[in-house]
């Protein structure tokens, strides 16, 4: 499991935009953005840069959290989905929802993909919150683990954004 862990890792550089900011105390603070979050027992923090949060998952797989204030465009939710599954295949959408995120709409989707030959799950929520943009996604090996999945969607309930810059 700890190869997939690595290649999942390395997935992230393919899944999102750059960051340069710290976490601590539960406590986000980037460039353009602060906000909090509340990890799960079993995430271990990972140093990748290319996300603002990231850590590995205990049942397997990362989580990922990044933000985008600067650039970001007013586009329709599922068009910003569209553009984090760049670089997969074998997409079978297995859930899609509108949800509400520290009081705002988010879209939610889970869908099964391949990324370089290898077959993940990807859980996502896209939040468009006071002009920024804030993708958060957990990668699983598949079919993914039901409780892993629950324990990311309290972690993505947990995210309240304390200010933008």
């Amino acid at each position: 499991m700890r190869g997939v862990g690595s290649f999942l890792g390395v997935c992230w550089m393919l899944l999102a935009g750059c960051a340069s900011g710290g976490f601590a105390g539960g406590v986000y603070d980037g460039p353009d953005v602060r906000y909090r979050l509340v990890p799960s027992s079993g995430y271990t923090p990972l140093g990748i840069d290319e996300h603002d949060v990231a850590f590995e998952v205990s049942g397997g797989g990362t989580v990922g959290v990044s933000s985008r204030c600067e650039g970001y465009e007013d586009v329709p939710a599922r068009a910003l989905v569209g553009h984090l599954l760049f670089g997969t295949t074998d997409r079978v959408r297995r859930l899609e929802e509108t949800t509400t995120v520290d009081g705002r709409g988010a879209l939610h989707v889970v869908i099964d993909v391949a990324l370089d030959g290898v077959p993940v799950t990807l859980d996502i929520f896209v939040l468009p919150k006071d002009g920024c943009l804030f993708d958060f996604v957990y990668v699983s090996p598949r079919p993914g683990d039901p409780a892993e999945r629950a324990a990311f969607a309290r972690f993505v309930q947990s995210f309240r954004l304390l200010e933008v810059k």
